[in-house]
Protein backbone atom coordinates (compact mmCIF):
# COMPACT_ATOMS: atom_id res chain seq x y z
CA UNK A 1 0.00 0.00 0.00
CA UNK A 2 2.94 2.36 0.60
CA UNK A 3 3.92 2.31 -3.08
CA UNK A 4 0.35 3.20 -4.00
CA UNK A 5 0.33 6.06 -1.50
CA UNK A 6 3.61 7.46 -2.81
CA UNK A 7 2.32 7.20 -6.37
CA UNK A 8 -1.00 8.86 -5.45
CA UNK A 9 0.74 11.76 -3.70
CA UNK A 10 3.04 12.19 -6.68
CA UNK A 11 0.11 12.11 -9.12
CA UNK A 12 -1.80 14.67 -7.06
CA UNK A 13 1.30 16.88 -6.92
CA UNK A 14 1.36 16.84 -10.72
CA UNK A 15 -2.33 17.83 -10.83
CA UNK A 16 -2.35 21.06 -8.80
CA UNK A 17 -5.62 22.87 -8.29
CA UNK A 18 -7.87 20.06 -9.45
CA UNK A 19 -9.54 17.13 -7.80
CA UNK A 20 -8.50 13.75 -9.18
CA UNK A 21 -10.51 10.55 -8.88
CA UNK A 22 -9.00 7.48 -7.28
CA UNK A 23 -9.89 5.60 -10.47
CA UNK A 24 -7.81 7.99 -12.61
CA UNK A 25 -4.78 7.53 -10.35
CA UNK A 26 -5.29 3.76 -10.20
CA UNK A 27 -5.61 3.48 -13.97
CA UNK A 28 -2.53 5.56 -14.76
CA UNK A 29 -0.41 3.84 -12.12
CA UNK A 30 -1.75 0.34 -12.79
CA UNK A 31 -2.88 -0.12 -9.18
CA UNK A 32 -5.93 -1.92 -7.93
CA UNK A 33 -8.65 0.56 -7.09
CA UNK A 34 -9.19 -0.99 -3.64
CA UNK A 35 -5.57 -0.64 -2.56
CA UNK A 36 -5.42 2.92 -3.83
CA UNK A 37 -8.70 3.86 -2.07
CA UNK A 38 -7.32 2.54 1.22
CA UNK A 39 -4.07 4.48 0.77
CA UNK A 40 -5.97 7.66 -0.09
CA UNK A 41 -8.13 7.33 3.04
CA UNK A 42 -5.01 7.12 5.19
CA UNK A 43 -3.46 10.08 3.39
CA UNK A 44 -6.65 12.05 4.11
CA UNK A 45 -6.58 11.09 7.79
CA UNK A 46 -2.97 12.25 8.03
CA UNK A 47 -3.85 15.65 6.55
CA UNK A 48 -1.71 15.33 3.44
CA UNK A 49 -4.71 14.96 1.12
CA UNK A 50 -8.24 16.33 1.08
CA UNK A 51 -11.27 14.82 -0.59
CA UNK A 52 -14.52 16.15 -1.97
CA UNK A 53 -17.26 13.55 -2.42
CA UNK A 54 -18.05 13.14 -6.10
CA UNK A 55 -14.98 15.14 -7.13
CA UNK A 56 -11.94 13.22 -5.90
CA UNK A 57 -8.74 14.05 -4.08
CA UNK A 58 -6.10 16.76 -4.04
CA UNK A 59 -3.08 17.68 -1.96
CA UNK A 60 -3.92 19.54 1.24
CA UNK A 61 -0.51 21.22 1.43
CA UNK A 62 1.99 22.33 -1.23
CA UNK A 63 3.96 19.49 -2.83
CA UNK A 64 7.25 21.16 -1.94
CA UNK A 65 6.37 20.71 1.75
CA UNK A 66 5.47 17.01 1.54
CA UNK A 67 8.31 14.56 2.15
CA UNK A 68 8.61 10.87 1.54
CA UNK A 69 8.80 10.42 5.31
CA UNK A 70 5.41 12.18 5.67
CA UNK A 71 3.81 9.88 3.11
CA UNK A 72 5.27 6.67 4.48
CA UNK A 73 4.41 7.57 8.07
CA UNK A 74 0.82 8.26 7.06
CA UNK A 75 0.58 4.69 5.78
CA UNK A 76 2.87 2.75 8.09
CA UNK A 77 2.56 4.85 11.24
CA UNK A 78 5.21 4.50 13.91
CA UNK A 79 6.04 1.02 12.67
CA UNK A 80 7.68 2.53 9.58
CA UNK A 81 11.20 2.10 10.87
CA UNK A 82 10.33 -0.68 13.24
CA UNK A 83 10.43 -0.81 16.98
CA UNK A 84 11.64 -4.36 17.23
CA UNK A 85 14.98 -5.34 18.63
CA UNK A 86 17.60 -6.37 16.09
CA UNK A 87 18.72 -9.05 18.56
CA UNK A 88 15.20 -10.53 18.80
CA UNK A 89 14.43 -9.45 22.38
CA UNK A 90 10.76 -8.81 23.10
CA UNK A 91 11.41 -6.23 25.79
CA UNK A 92 14.02 -4.16 23.98
CA UNK A 93 13.98 -0.49 24.89
CA UNK A 94 17.42 0.39 23.52
CA UNK A 95 19.00 0.02 26.91
CA UNK A 96 22.52 1.19 27.54
CA UNK A 97 23.70 -2.38 28.10
CA UNK A 98 22.71 -3.43 24.58
CA UNK A 99 25.75 -3.85 22.37
CA UNK A 100 24.08 -2.37 19.29
CA UNK A 101 21.53 0.07 20.77
CA UNK A 102 23.52 3.14 19.83
CA UNK A 103 24.08 1.88 16.30
CA UNK A 104 20.36 1.10 15.87
CA UNK A 105 19.33 4.54 17.11
CA UNK A 106 21.85 6.27 14.83
CA UNK A 107 20.77 4.20 11.84
CA UNK A 108 17.10 4.94 12.46
CA UNK A 109 17.89 8.68 12.69
CA UNK A 110 19.85 8.56 9.41
CA UNK A 111 17.05 6.77 7.58
CA UNK A 112 14.49 9.26 8.89
CA UNK A 113 16.67 12.20 7.84
CA UNK A 114 17.12 10.71 4.38
CA UNK A 115 13.39 10.15 3.90
CA UNK A 116 12.62 13.64 5.22
CA UNK A 117 15.00 15.13 2.64
CA UNK A 118 13.09 13.64 -0.31
CA UNK A 119 10.41 16.13 -1.35
CA UNK A 120 7.42 15.06 -3.45
CA UNK A 121 7.77 17.99 -5.84
CA UNK A 122 11.18 16.60 -6.85
CA UNK A 123 9.93 13.11 -7.78
CA UNK A 124 10.64 12.02 -11.38
CA UNK A 125 8.09 12.58 -14.12
CA UNK A 126 7.64 11.11 -17.57
CA UNK A 127 7.27 12.85 -20.92
CA UNK A 128 3.59 13.53 -20.19
CA UNK A 129 4.47 15.41 -16.99
CA UNK A 130 2.86 12.71 -14.86
CA UNK A 131 4.57 10.35 -12.41
CA UNK A 132 6.83 7.75 -13.90
CA UNK A 133 4.96 4.48 -13.88
CA UNK A 134 6.15 1.46 -11.96
CA UNK A 135 6.98 -2.05 -12.99
CA UNK A 136 6.03 -4.66 -10.38
CA UNK A 137 8.99 -6.80 -11.31
CA UNK A 138 11.53 -4.06 -10.74
CA UNK A 139 9.97 -1.93 -8.03
CA UNK A 140 9.72 1.84 -8.12
CA UNK A 141 11.85 3.87 -10.51
CA UNK A 142 15.36 4.73 -9.44
CA UNK A 143 17.27 7.84 -10.31
CA UNK A 144 20.75 8.14 -11.65
CA UNK A 145 23.13 11.06 -11.18
CA UNK A 146 20.48 13.76 -11.81
CA UNK A 147 18.32 12.21 -14.47
CA UNK A 148 15.69 9.55 -14.35
CA UNK A 149 15.95 5.86 -15.02
CA UNK A 150 12.26 5.07 -15.62
CA UNK A 151 10.88 1.64 -16.38
CA UNK A 152 11.18 0.59 -20.00
CA UNK A 153 7.58 1.26 -21.04
CA UNK A 154 7.62 4.88 -19.85
CA UNK A 155 10.40 6.26 -21.99
CA UNK A 156 13.24 4.01 -23.01
CA UNK A 157 14.27 6.62 -25.58
CA UNK A 158 14.93 9.23 -22.88
CA UNK A 159 17.90 7.27 -21.57
CA UNK A 160 20.70 8.45 -23.81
Amino acid sequence: MSVGAVYAIHYLARSPGRYVSAQEIATHGEFSSGVLQKALRRLCRSGLVTSAPGHGFQLAIPADRVTLLDVLRSIEGDALLGDSCAMGRRDCTYRAECAIATLCCELRAQVEASLAAIVVSNFPVGKDGLPVCRDDRRGPPTSDSKGIDPCEHCSSSSRS
